[in-house]
């Protein structure tokens, strides 16, 4: 793991964000961790352009279309 990625790991907020997030993956171990998340999704390689974005921000992309 990298230092981020240790630093991260445990998140405070992660039952309040847990609530609201869109994400329908609820199995997934950083569901809840957005940090954690995004650093997952940006470091995907050999995916759709969108899949490099979390659940939460694609909608972003439609807008931006």
């Amino acid at each position: 793991m990298s230092e981020i990625e240790d630093r991260v790991f445990i998140c405070p907020q992660q039952d309040r964000i847990n609530e609201y997030c869109s994400c329908p993956k609820t199995e997934c171990k950083n569901h809840g961790i957005c940090c954690r998340c995004i650093l997952d999704h940006k470091n995907r390689i050999d995916v759709p352009y969108h899949i490099n974005f979390p659940h939460c921000l694609r909608d972003l992309l439609t807008k931006a279309g």
